[in-house]
C-alpha cells in the first residue's frame, strides 16, 4: 500500500474545533466525571484561540488564522435537567462506555453536582447552550 501524503508544503489545512465554553451539558459532566476518575470524551474542547494558536505553532505551521463563529441558543431549565450522561449516550471511541462500570451512587453523587452547577447558569431563557466553532 503506497502512503498517502495528506500535507503539502505550502498547503492548507481546515478544520473545526470546539472551544472550552462549548456544549454545556457535556463540559460539566466531563468535568464532573474527570473529579470521579471517570474519562468521557465527547465534545471534549480544541482549546482556547490562543492555546490552539500555540498547538499549530509547535507542529510547524506558520500561517494561522483561527477564526470563531459564535452561535448558541438557550436550553429550557426543564429540558437541561435531563441532559445528565448515563450509560445509552453517545461514546465515540469508547468501548465499553465510560461510565458502565461506575457504581449507581457515585453515578447519582455526580448528577447531583451536576445538577447544582448547571442550576448556577439558569436564567428565565434557560441554561446558555454554547455551540460556537473555531
Amino acid at each position: 500500500m503506497l502512503p498517502v501524503k495528506l500535507l503539502t508544503v505550502n498547503g492548507c489545512l481546515g478544520f473545526h474545533g470546539f472551544p472550552a465554553s462549548s456544549c454545556f451539558w457535556v463540559t460539566i459532566a466531563r468535568e464532573i466525571l474527570a473529579g470521579h476518575g471517570v474519562d468521557y470524551l465527547l465534545n471534549t474542547s480544541t482549546a482556547t484561540i490562543d492555546e490552539t494558536r500555540i498547538l499549530l505553532k509547535q507542529v510547524g505551521f506558520k500561517k494561522i488564522e483561527i477564526i470563531k463563529e459564535d452561535d448558541g441558543h438557550h436550553v429550557p431549565w426543564e429540558k437541561a435537567k435531563e441532559s445528565w450522561i448515563s450509560i445509552n449516550d453517545f461514546a465515540p471511541g469508547q468501548y465499553p462506555h465510560p461510565v458502565s462500570n461506575v457504581s449507581p451512587e457515585i453515578m447519582a453523587n455526580c448528577k447531583k453536582q451536576y445538577l447544582a452547577r448547571i442550576e448556577e447558569l439558569n436564567t428565565e431563557k434557560g441554561v446558555w447552550n454554547d455551540t460556537s466553532m473555531l
